[in-house]
């Protein structure tokens, strides 16, 4: 009865979260000082140009016209309640929770930024910005390689459509791991220090977030909050491919913030902790810079 349990609160085992690997791919910017919407006009008639017929004939004139798009800044937050004397007497509670809460905060903007609603408080994710170019694989017996097409597809219609040039693809863990193999059953995607034949990609496909890996010469990053329940089947995950500079994430310097209120239930000695930070996603600026891949295949 004298021997005193030792734990090792060091090695306390946070709970496992998604994390935001692509948000931290997204150009980062700060939140103007004030306000809860932000406003950007975007061009939907441009100017006109053509030949002139003659000297001092008449030049091209088209009205050039915009329409405002209006984004709302969201509040991402966590909260917890705890004892006084867990806090007091614990070792390292109060450091785990507040990891815990930051972290909950952060997989939450991560998931709002791929799949959020726009409405309810949630930011608009890219899976339900309109106007971005939609490929659809439908096949009941699927390959990589045909996969492979639809990224292709992807890239170009960026291409095509932006006028400028895609440079991430976003995928679910799971299906960069389903790389597959061709019909003489080599690897699609090789390792990077393999020399590839005929490969759609090189790098490992192991890892998790900034892989290192790339397909079709665009690098890949893989996040857990890409939805793996969508289609019919409720079996479907989606591939997105972007350009980067078009996906903005407006946040303020070192959020997620911690605010500490030992008054709301003191009469229980309870302690509330809250984690939260604001934050705005626009990725509508351009919708033709996103390429979502979704379908059976």
């Amino acid at each position: 009865g004298l021997v005193v349990p030792q734990y090792l609160t060091e090695l306390a085992a946070e709970l496992s979260r998604a994390g935001r690997p692509f948000s931290d791919q997204c150009t980062s910017l700060p939140l103007p000082d004030d306000g809860m919407s932000i406003n950007i006009s975007r061009v939907t008639t441009g100017s006109s140009a053509t030949a002139q017929a003659s000297e001092n004939a008449a030049v091209s004139e088209t009205d050039i016209d915009d329409t405002l798009l209006t984004v709302d800044v969201r509040t991402i937050a966590s909260g917890q309640q705890v004892s006084r004397q867990a806090i007091e007497r614990g070792t390292g509670i109060d450091a785990l929770i507040a990891a815990d809460m930051m972290g909950a905060v952060a997989t939450s903007v991560e998931d709002q930024v791929i799949h959020g609603s726009g409405s309810s408080g949630n930011l608009l994710g890219l899976s339900n910005i309109s106007g971005t170019n939609a490929i659809t694989y439908t096949d009941g017996s699927p390959t990589a390689a045909e996969t492979y097409s639809k990224i292709v597809d992807g890239i170009q219609q960026i291409n095509s459509n932006r006028f400028a040039g895609a440079d991430l693809i976003l995928m679910h863990p799971r299906r960069l791991a389903q790389a597959g193999q061709d019909s003489s059953g080599r690897p699609l995607v090789v390792p990077s220090n393999q020399v590839p034949q005929n490969s759609l990609g090189v790098g490992p496909v192991s890892g998790y977030g900034n892989t290192g890996a790339s397909i079709a010469g665009l690098p890949v990053v893989t996040s857990g909050k890409v939805t793996t329940t969508s289609g019919s089947g409720g079996n479907e995950d989606m591939i997105f491919i972007v350009r980067r500079a078009d996906m903005l994430l407006f946040e303020d310097a070192g959020q997620p913030a911690m605010v500490r209120m030992d008054q709301t239930a003191g009469l229980n000695l309870t302690i509330t902790l809250v984690a939260y930070q604001y934050a705005c996603f626009i990725g509508g600026r351009y919708p033709a810079s996103v390429s979502k891949i979704s379908g059976t295949g």
